[in-house]
């Protein structure tokens, strides 16, 4: 009796293993899909690649169905990418794919789409001429500053507020980790001594991760540029027109404003050098402004020249000329 008792207990064990085992097995052979999305942070109504792939099973043989918003719109053996248009900036794509396999293994994947726009604005605090229309663009050693500007929306489908969103920054690809984190939708940093073209680029998450925005923008340096203009008494600094190669005086007098574009703003007034000369010999009134005036009797053409530095920033350096052309008045010539 003991002998039968102790055969059925050896019996009922061995066809445990066995079951637990089956059960691991048929966990363990399940196919790992993964699916790519093209690009991945996709703007509204734009065009979408999406692609699967797998390193435990077969897809050229296998029978694929893709779903977009429920709706069927491509299936058969090895149909592993479509191509589709996402909606506006609140609207959420669903996408499912359904994989059957040879083997009979059904494994269905599905993800969700939200577009998002972040638009990439930047300035620099660097020198321009007042009511200049252009942009202030950044040279040397001068401070830029990046302001991400999101279109994100939240899983209800409202947009979210950019002040709780969370922003990693990066530079030329690098993560700068000090100026990221939540609500830190500027980032400012000052450009290399010799500057060169470099990738401003953020990501933006909203607070439960579900929706990623991305932004980038490229920036390139520019030298710094030094133009002259005529400030007449009446009317001011003629700034409309630049004083270029030869410039002809009306006047027996002429006072001429020198301005530097793209020097560092804050070093502009007092702190940056002057150093004037006319035909070779330096003048010793180094300032923005000087006065020029026809030598008596005389006609030709003189030519000025002036070099502008930042002591502080040493790149920030611009050197210009033009020539002065002056002839005798009739009053001159009845005079001598």
């Amino acid at each position: 009796m003991k002998r039968w008792l102790m055969l059925i207990l050896i019996i009922s064990f061995v066809g445990f293993a066995k079951t637990s085992n089956a059960q691991d097995i048929s966990s363990f052979l399940i196919p790992e899909i993964n699916i790519s999305v093209i690009p991945e942070n996709p703007e509204p109504n734009s065009t979408v690649y999406i692609s699967i792939n797998s390193f435990d099973t077969d897809l050229n043989s296998a029978s694929i169905s893709w779903q977009v918003n429920s709706k069927t719109i491509k299936s058969g053996v090895a149909e592993k990418n479509i191509e589709i248009t996402v909606g506006g900036i609140t609207n959420t794509t669903a996408i499912t794919v359904t994989i059957r396999t040879l083997s009979g293994d059904v494994v269905e994947k599905t993800i969700s789409i939200r577009p998002s726009i972040v638009d990439l604005y930047w300035q620099s605090d660097s020198t321009t001429p007042p009511f200049y229309k252009g942009k202030a663009l950044f040279s040397h050693q001068n401070t830029v500053t990046v302001v991400a500007l999101p279109q994100i929306t939240t899983s209800s489908g409202a947009l979210a507020d950019s002040r709780v969103l969370t922003y990693k920054w990066k530079k030329n690809g690098s993560v700068q980790e000090s100026q990221s984190g939540y609500g830190k939708n500027t980032y400012t940093f000052i450009s290399s001594i010799i500057s060169r073209p470099l990738e401003v680029s953020v990501e933006v998450t909203s607070p439960n991760i579900q929706t990623v925005g991305f932004g980038s923008v490229n920036l390139f340096p520019r030298e710094p540029e030094l133009f002259f203009y005529e400030k007449k008494p009446l009317l001011g600094i003629q700034f409309e027109k630049a004083i270029t190669g030869n410039y002809e005086m009306l006047s027996p007098e002429i006072m001429v404003v020198a301005y530097p574009y793209y020097f560092d703003a804050n070093r502009i007034f007092g702190d940056l050098i002057y150093r004037w000369s006319i035909n070779g010999k330096s003048l010793e009134d180094n300032e923005p402004t000087q006065v020029f005036r026809v030598p008596n009797g005389a006609s030709g053409t003189s030519n000025i020249s002036l070099f502008v530095e930042n002591p502080i920033q040493i790149l920030q350096t611009i050197r210009n000329s033009f020539r002065l052309v002056f002839t005798q008045t009739e009053s001159e010539v009845n005079n001598f």
